[in-house]
């Protein structure tokens, strides 16, 4: 995942973009056949592509193109050769039971992760539409689909309860990133007991976390 979401933030306005995201949504499409839960990146991938200020109808079938490729090679493959077909039971099952969501339950360590996460996400979010840091439009629009990417991931979380923990290990790259922009964009008094406040929160999640299992 963190691949995909890395190659799409190196796309700038510009340019031949149409390979880069093509590679994109292809290692998207791939990794659904190993883990079928990678389709729930598609759609903030291509909303990606808009707060990118990258989308073109050219760069969109590149987009469906990388997306379709695995899925022709894969099944190309079964039709020369049925016996492949045990190759793609993963697939074949996850995908059947992928899309009934049902709402997680609010135990006590979801609630708190979430919290924590809230605790650090929603205060980056205020900073950065209140201060100019950074000032390049390009990490401004790259921050935005950090921030959208992280909320997509915490709504879906909560209505995939099989794949919360999954989901939740998805979007700590996007948490740390909020945090890292957090606590270096206001260096206060204030700022650095905020740190050792959320720092001690999540190493006491940890233990609990070790305590629960």
């Amino acid at each position: 995942m963190s691949v995909a979401v890395a190659l799409l933030l190196y796309c700038q306005p510009g340019g031949e973009l149409e390979r880069p995201i093509y590679t994109v949504f292809a290692i998207v499409g791939f990794s659904a056949f190993i883990l079928p839960e990678f389709l729930f990146l598609l759609p903030i991938l291509l909303i990606g592509l808009f707060v990118g200020n990258i989308f073109s109808f050219k760069r969109l079938m590149a987009a469906i193109l990388g997306v379709v490729t695995p899925l022709w090679l894969f099944y190309g493959l079964e039709y020369v050769y049925p016996e492949a077909i045990c190759l793609f039971k993963v697939f074949d099952t996850g995908i059947d039971s992928l899309f009934l969501f049902s709402v997680a339950d609010p135990t006590l360590e979801r609630l708190l992760l979430s919290a924590i996460e809230l605790l650090v996400l929603l205060p980056s979010i205020a900073f950065f539409v209140s201060s100019p840091i950074p000032s390049k439009p390009l990490l401004r629009r790259r921050i935005v689909f950090i921030i959208l990417l992280d909320v997509y991931l915490m709504l879906l979380s909560w209505l995939s309860e099989e794949n919360f923990v999954l989901i939740y290990a998805w979007r700590l790259p996007a948490v740390a990133i909020s945090a890292s922009y957090l606590f270096t964009v206001k260096q206060t008094k204030a700022m650095n007991i905020y740190f050792m406040f959320i720092n001690l929160m999540w190493l006491s999640m940890a233990v609990l976390g070790l305590w629960l299992r």
